[in-house]
Parts: structure tokens; sequence; C-alpha cells
């Protein structure tokens, strides 16, 4: 697809520059003041969830590890309420120590409107877990796509708030063998890469 972002971070993981790709994906989020608001600040502040930080930690330490010539290239989705994205995280790190990430979709599909994931809308008390890699939403038997969701875990009409996570799919998909020993294992992963 033709939208690319782009940002990169320092030897101490702060945040130095953005792109006009990430601006305009910001502000097709309603954030249009993150591309310039995110520069300076550490990457790991626009993380949510425990183990989702855990894992770009990891990430990073890889990208570090990995020769430029040959950046991480890992797959996840970054859906929006009425629409499946399926992207490409690119992580290639420099030699000042810092990692430059360039983010493109390589599909996306429409979908019914899905107010779990538009984080501008009114969310009932109840939370569910959804995995910041794959976008599905945990239930009692599993990981599902949010349409699968019951109506049942709506309150007063109103979808559940939203805990991102990772679900032990994109954790082991992300993980296997290379997070152990940096520079080593497969460069491309993730729910819809290569493992």
């Amino acid at each position: 697809m033709a939208l690319m972002a782009s940002y990169a971070i320092d030897a101490g993981d702060r945040i130095v520059w953005t792109d006009q790709g990430f601006a305009g994906l910001a502000a097709e989020h309603g954030l249009a003041e993150l591309a310039e608001d995110a520069v300076g600040r550490p990457l790991i502040d626009f993380v949510a969830g425990e183990r989702p930080r855990a894992l770009q930690r990891a990430l990073i330490a890889r990208a570090r590890a990995t020769p430029a010539r040959d950046p991480l290239e890992l797959r996840y989705r970054c859906d929006s309420p009425a629409m499946r994205r399926f992207a490409v995280l690119q992580m290639a790190g420099q030699p000042d120590g810092g990692v430059v990430f360039t983010t493109w979709f390589e599909a996306t599909e429409d979908r019914p409107y899905q107010p779990l994931l538009d984080r501008r809308a009114e969310h009932g008390p109840d939370t569910v877990e959804l995995c910041a890699w794959c976008n599905r939403v945990k239930t009692s038997d599993g990981w599902h796509e949010v349409e699968d969701l019951p109506a049942s875990a709506q309150t007063d009409g109103c979808a559940p708030a939203v805990a991102d996570g990772l679900c032990e799919i994109c954790e082991l998909l992300l993980t296997t063998r290379a997070l152990t020993r940096p520079g080593a294992g497969p460069t491309r992963s993730g729910p819809y890469g290569l493992p």
C-alpha cells in the first residue's frame, strides 16, 4: 500500500523525529498533535500494557543487534474501528545505537464499525484484553476477532474498555529463539508473517 510512516529513536530510546506519513496516520486517529508532541519523549510512553512494553524493549534490543542492511520485518494488525489493516513494521538498527521504525499496510479490509476499537467512544465499566499485535480480543475460551465478542460483553449498550495485552501466539512468534540470542533466529515474524 502507498502509506508509509516512519519515526526514529536515539540510543536512549527517545523519539528524535517523525515524518509526514507518521503525522498523517496520527491525524487519521484524531491525534494530529502527536507527530510533534512525541519528539523528545521516551518511546515506551506510547506503548500500553506491561507485556507489550517488555516485548517492545526486547524487539528494540534485537533490532540494535541486527545489521542495518538486514532490518527486522514484523507483521502486525493496526486496525481502526471500521477497517482491518495488515501492517509491516520494519526496525533498522543504526550505528549510533538508534533505531528507525517504518511501517506500511500490506492490505486493508473494510469491516462493520467496532466501538471497542474506537478509543474516543464511550466504554462501559468492564474491561477486555486486546492483543497489541493481532488485534484479537481475549474471551473465556481464547482469543477471537473483535466481531466475535459476545453482545453480553456490553454494559448498557457500551463496549467494554480495552486493556492492551499480548496473546500467547504473538508472543511466541515474536520471541522464539531470536530474543534470547540477539542477532540469531528469524527476522520476519508476527501473526501474519513468517515465523
